[in-house]
């Protein structure tokens, strides 16, 4: 005998995806997560291998490259109006 089909609901799905309900609605109703409607209040239901295309949709892939956040300059390179940035330290410039 086969394995029997296992329907998730919105919040079993949610756990499986590790994220919240809003963001399962959210996913459905912009068409990138399959879903089921069933019962008079249309009720979600899921697969799990749904969930699985919808979260491997948005892997990326790892680069080389540095990514935006590591591009930017430390806090410590920046620099202010009227502010001087010594080894962490602040000082005013004086006003003359």
């Amino acid at each position: 005998m086969s394995d029997a089909i296992r329907w998730l609901t919105v919040d079993e799905a949610a756990r499986y995806a590790c994220c919240g309900k809003t963001t399962m609605y959210r996913a459905v109703r912009s068409g990138h997560l399959r879903a089921a409607r069933i019962g008079r209040r249309r009720a979600l239901r899921f697969l799990e291998s749904w969930i699985d295309d919808w979260l491997m949709a948005g892997c990326v892939e790892p680069s080389d490259e540095p990514s935006a956040i590591e591009q930017q300059t430390s806090p410590s390179m920046r620099t202010f109006p009227g502010v001087h940035l010594d080894r962490g330290t602040y000082a005013l410039a004086s006003q003359s």
